[in-house]
């Protein structure tokens, strides 16, 4: 039954989840956490709030299996579009609260614009000390943390889907977070 289980498609997994399938749900969130994890975790840029993404992501999917329809498009779509519109209610609330912070402040409006300007410099300076410190990693390094922190993937995933030995991806890994580390460190701009 295992190996029935295992080759089963997204769309009959759906069946038996809508048939309140605890493993068939068990098979999906093992499938594609970590692809919706990556997803949520690109739109929101908060690992946390991505993570809790995911889990309202599949208690939706479980609560609503009855509504996914084949004809309406793929399961993947189905899932990524409840994580997206979920990132999207986040981003929308993220929003309303700073508006509502800076307009119930209006006697401290200078003094509440300064910082959140020079937030937004500073993060726009960090952002781009990254995407230069991940330039500057060899190709193999880069793409091993593309795939871990922007796609999501666990590096057993990525050992497995790109044929390359499981110690080689920790070593990468660990060769990439220290050189991004140190490009990073502010002690190395003086």
């Amino acid at each position: 039954m295992a190996e029935a289980e295992l080759a089963s498609t997204d769309e009959q997994l759906m069946v038996r989840v809508s048939q309140q399938d605890t493993s068939a749900f068990g098979q999906l969130y093992d499938r594609y956490a970590g692809h919706v994890l990556g997803f949520a975790t690109k739109m929101v840029r908060d690992q946390v709030a991505a993570e809790d993404i995911v889990q309202e992501t599949f208690w939706r999917m479980w609560r609503y299996s009855h509504a996914f329809d084949t004809s309406q498009g793929n399961f993947t779509n189905w899932l990524l579009g409840i994580a997206r519109n979920l990132c999207l209610d986040l981003l929308r609330q993220r929003s309303r609260i700073h508006h509502q912070e800076l307009t119930e402040n209006t006697q401290d409006k200078d003094r509440l614009l300064i910082p959140a300007v020079d937030d937004v410099a500073a993060n726009r300076l960090l952002q781009e000390r990254v995407q230069a410190a991940l330039i500057r990693l060899p190709r193999e390094q880069r793409d091993v943390v593309e795939w871990i922190f922007f796609q999501g993937k666990t590096r057993r995933a990525i050992a497995e889907e790109q044929n390359i030995p499981f110690g080689t991806i920790n070593t990468r890994a660990r060769l990439a977070l220290t050189k991004l580390r140190h490009a990073l460190d502010p002690k190395d701009d003086y």
